[in-house]
């Protein structure tokens, strides 16, 4: 990473959405077999009010954030989101049976959740990590 560019991926985020903005594709993702294009404005907008909607709730530096779900762009969200906070994103794909989600949430010690579906979050609640055991 260069100077210019910043020393973080959320400073190297806001740069790229400063030069590319709408201009450039940042990433694509497939979604019911057609691939949707998602800019650098796109990109960095999602984070940033990720990264906004997560300070509502109360998460600080040095916050962990648990992400279950797949490899989506809105993994990548969560994950500046929580860095854009100086804090830490623990990632789990959604394929995890709930003993394996159990595990990593005992022990990764998540102060937020954050969940691609529905699903996911019946399957982390079924899991036994629930609002008495969790930080917050």
């Amino acid at each position: 990473m260069t100077r210019e560019k910043g020393d973080t991926w959320p400073k190297m985020l806001k740069h790229n959405y400063e030069k590319y903005g709408d201009s450039r594709r940042a990433m694509r993702h497939k979604h019911y077999g057609i691939w949707q294009p998602y800019t650098w404005k796109d990109y960095y907008l999602n984070v940033k009010y990720l990264a906004l909607g997560l300070l509502s709730l109360g998460f600080k530096p040095g916050d962990k954030l648990l992400i279950i779900g797949d490899n989506a762009p809105e993994w990548y969200y969560a994950e500046l989101a929580a860095q854009a906070n100086h804090g830490v994103s623990v990632g789990l794909y959604s394929d995890l049976v709930p003993s394996e989600l159990r595990y990593f949430a005992e022990n990764s010690e998540p102060d937020l959740p954050s969940f691609k579906t529905r699903n996911r979050l019946i399957s982390y609640s079924r899991s036994g990590k629930n609002s008495h055991n969790s930080k917050r």
